[in-house]
């Protein structure tokens, strides 16, 4: 079996070449103006589908000839293969209007699970069949229209768009439980030379799918009918559905894959979420201290923060941790004044090496306390101006931190000595 990697089966960028990207660049101006001439086409080809009957005949050629205007093309193929008495109808998904496609040579509902208005959904062909229910909601809800309306339902198992040009995703198996026979189709979708813009890429929008429909010349859709498929008696829904699969499959010469429509949301987050990357040299511009996502214990973190400036009250200094996560940041907040707290007073945290005994006299004890106000008083660091630049601000911090290190060095010296 032929291995397949998963993001063989998706686009991301709208140009494949260089050439496209070339021609483009000088068709943007027109192709802008066709598309905006289009949208008021399109206006009108609402209107008509909202108005005339789906099963009309004049509904058809109207239709089909606006969307030509609009640049949607739709030929068929295997027409011999084409069952009109059928009521499921299953496709490969490779764009947004895959859909209206099918419904401009066949008309048909396909399932949804858009809150839209119920005209919007008739004009687009879009049915609420419970989907948000469940899927035995579902197929109930399916299996009962299936007896009451003459429209066939068109479904897409794949449950989500690729290239075409790979491989398929696994098919769901609800559609193969309806009871009914199936008819495939494939879809194969093509842009003329130098408009070869991908019909949808990972991540894209409706409306920017829809755009590119209206921005190009036109798209031409190649609907081909395969032979309508039963389930046999000896096999299983899951086996129904694989068979199906792989017919598809090799009609298209592409490979049948187990991935699912869950494993391109997931390669989406990987392709969409990556972290940006930092170059060495920024990452080492300027040393930081490990931030609480690294230490998560707070008090640890404000026991550093309390060496450095020991005249901050503790608990001030856990409070606008728990807020900024950074040692970093609380430093300056605290250094700039953007934290307003009452400096603690000297007698609240007395040196443990300073425990006077019984024996020590009063003159020793008076010189200990004078020493101890030197040791504990902390010249000011606040900046006197904001500076105007990120440079500024930067050099008055690393002053002012520094000032503060080596008033805590001394600090450290006098009060070895002063025991």
């Amino acid at each position: 079996m032929t291995t397949l990697n998963l993001n063989e089966l998706f686009d991301v960028n709208r140009c494949q070449h260089s050439v496209d990207a070339f021609a483009l660049f000088f068709y943007f101006p027109i192709g802008l103006v066709l598309a905006v001439l289009r949208i008021f086409i399109g206006c009108h080809a609402f209107l008509i589908a909202c108005v005339l009957s789906k099963l009309s005949s004049v509904r058809f050629y109207v239709l089909r000839v606006m969307c030509m205007v609009l640049g949607v093309v739709v030929k068929e193929e295997g027409e011999t293969n084409r069952d009109r008495s059928m009521k499921v109808i299953v496709t490969n998904h490779v764009s947004t209007l895959d859909h209206l496609a099918v419904d401009l040579v066949l008309p048909c509902v396909l399932p949804g699970v858009w809150d839209l208005p119920k005209k919007l959904n008739w004009a687009l062909g879009i049915r609420d069949f419970g989907v948000k229910q469940g899927r035995d909601v579902l197929i109930q809800n399916v299996k009962r229209y299936l007896r009451d309306s003459d429209l066939p339902v068109v479904v897409h198992p794949e449950g989500a768009t690729t290239n075409g040009r790979k491989g398929l995703l696994k098919f769901s198996t609800w559609p193969f439980s309806l009871d009914h026979s199936v008819q495939p189709i494939v879809i194969q979708v093509n842009r003329p030379l130098g408009f070869k813009i991908a019909v949808s890429v990972i991540g894209s929008r409706w409306w920017s799918d829809l755009f590119c429909f209206l921005f190009v010349p036109f798209t031409l859709f190649t609907l081909r009918y395969l032979p309508v498929m039963t389930k046999h008696t000896e096999e299983d829904v899951e086996e129904f559905t694989k068979r199906v699969q792989v017919s598809m499959a090799q009609e298209l010469g592409i490979v049948a894959t187990n991935f699912t429509c869950a494993d391109k949301v997931e390669h989406a987050k990987r392709i969409l979420n990556v972290s940006p990357y930092i170059p060495p040299a920024h990452q080492n511009a300027q040393p930081r201290i490990p931030s609480t996502s690294a230490i998560p214990n707070i008090t640890d973190l404000a026991s550093q923060v309390k060496e450095v400036l020991p005249h901050v009250p503790l608990e001030v200094i856990k409070k606008d941790l728990a807020t900024t996560k950074c040692i970093d940041t609380t430093l300056t907040r605290l250094l700039e004044g953007t934290v307003i707290f009452t400096p603690e007073s000297v007698s609240s945290h007395p040196p443990k090496a300073s425990i006077s005994t019984p024996s020590t006299s009063t003159a020793c004890l008076e010189d200990k306390s004078t020493a101890s106000d030197s040791l504990f008083s902390t010249p000011s660091t606040a900046a006197q101006t904001f500076g105007t630049t990120a440079e500024e601000r930067m050099q008055s911090y690393q002053d002012r931190k520094a000032q503060l290190i080596e008033t805590a060095r001394r600090r450290y010296k006098e009060k070895h000595k002063m025991v």
